[in-house]
């Protein structure tokens, strides 16, 4: 790959900030660890404060039945992907009083798709296909230019949509909103794995897409399941192909352009999720790097007073937020780790010399600015957690406590490796990963 010198650098001060900061969490006393701590404590009071104080950001004018906009429902396949009928068969019971059509956009496969009723294929050139390619980028480019109407219902081949879905989503568009988002959950959610990620869907997307929206600050169509304007997408180019994560740029430039991205819970669909540690390190790597691209590319982005709140507060405190979190808890991890290794040798020479019933722990096998941290921020995050369990409607059983407390605690180290790897990636521009997608 050409060397870039901008992206090396812009990058590298990434990774050295993540450093430094490593680096203060493990010698910082517990003043300074409180005061860097609070960018947390403020991120999660504020979003409770928003999440209360606007409690009707949701609120929408009633569909107009009469005249309703037209719309268009928008998948794809290739490869014969068969598990499209289920999403199709979701499709058929979306309530709307105007018929629509659901379009299907294909390699030229998928021939048993021409037997359901209302459903059309949109036969694109293989050559778009290309695994050295963005596949959805390409396809959807290409796929959109022969729908005409007036809204697109956008989403993967694998999610499933709530019947209700076009009713709730519909009324929010308007002359400056241009996206609506929808709370996407897990549709597969037995493993452990997939409970991890249940907890991420809810917790992290969906509360923070309902505390965003009231900002005007969502900067992403979620791409399993978003409603766009048809004429907003053409106005923009459509998406970006050289971009890995293509939702997260557009909805960058669909701020650009002055409008808005709104989120509505009430339409909660779902969609298929990783179900392997394998499927989950390819799809976040991705998302990853994508964001990592997006970032790079829109850089002018932060503290860009023309962008709104998302350009002055939301976009560059999320972001540093989101780079000196990583490095506070892989500090801590290396802090209590070194530490608890050399007492463990103290306390075995010890029992060694005094006898297997020597029993003293040693005062500095806990730091007291530690525990202050982990219990604000545990009652902090209980208190978030509640809230966005009951704004989605979702009911914490007795089998969720073991995944809960790992989502709560290691789930962010997994998450975090794949973040730092990916800054590196893009950093020395290495080559784009292909990831495969189902659909």
């Amino acid at each position: 790959m050409k060397f870039n010198l901008k992206r090396f650098i812009f990058f590298l001060a990434i990774l050295l900030f993540i450093a430094l900061f490593f680096v203060i969490s493990r010698n910082v006393n517990t003043f300074g660890f409180l005061a860097i701590s609070s960018f947390y404590f403020y991120i999660l009071i504020s979003f409770l404060f928003i999440y209360y104080y606007y409690p009707h950001v949701e609120d929408k004018p009633v569909l107009n039945e009469k005249n309703p906009p037209e719309i268009g429902v928008v998948t794809y396949a290739y490869n014969d992907f068969k598990p499209v009928i289920h999403t199709i068969s979701s499709l058929k019971k979306l309530k709307y009083p105007r018929a629509f059509t659901i379009y299907v956009i294909t390699d030229g496969t998928c021939a048993f798709l021409d037997n359901i009723k209302g459903v059309k294929r949109i036969v694109i050139d293989k050559k778009y296909f290309s695994k050295d390619k963005n596949i959805k980028a390409e396809i959807m480019n290409q796929g959109l230019k022969e729908i005409h109407e007036d809204l697109l219902l956008c989403l993967d081949g694998d999610t499933v949509v709530n019947n209700n879905a076009l009713y709730e989503m519909v009324p929010m568009i308007s002359d400056n909103i241009a996206v609506v988002n929808t709370l996407l959950v897990p549709e597969n959610k037995t493993r452990f794995l997939e409970k991890l990620q249940l907890f991420e869907y809810y917790i992290n997307w969906g509360m923070a897409l309902r505390v965003l929206s009231s900002m005007n600050s969502i900067s992403i169509p979620v791409g399993g399941l978003f409603l766009l304007k048809n004429k907003v997408f053409k106005e923009l180019g459509g998406y970006d192909v050289n971009n890995i994560t293509e939702d997260r740029e557009l909805g960058y430039r669909i701020l650009e352009k002055g409008y808005n991205i709104k989120f509505v819970s009430s339409a909660k669909s779902s969609t298929e999720i990783p179900k392997s540690i394998a499927e989950w390190s390819k799809q976040r790597m991705r998302w990853a790097r994508g964001e990592m691209q997006t970032i790079f590319k829109h850089r002018k982005f932060f503290f860009n007073k023309k962008l709104g709140l998302f350009g002055t507060f939301v976009l560059p405190f999320t972001f540093f937020l989101q780079t000196i979190g990583i490095a506070m808890a892989f500090g801590l991890l290396f802090k209590y780790l070194s530490r608890t290794f050399i007492n463990t040798i103290v306390f075995l020479i010890e029992c060694i010399k005094e006898g297997f019933f020597y029993f003293a722990l040693p005062s500095h096998i806990y730091f007291k600015s530690t525990i202050y941290l982990v219990v604000v921020s545990t009652i902090l995050f209980m208190i978030y957690s509640v809230n966005a369990f009951h704004l989605s409607n979702f009911k914490f059983e007795f089998k969720h406590i073991i995944p809960f407390i790992v989502f709560s605690t290691f789930y962010v180290f997994m998450v975090g490796m794949i973040y730092i790897l990916a800054i590196f990636l893009e950093m020395i521009n290495f080559k784009q990963m292909v990831f495969k997608r189902k659909t």
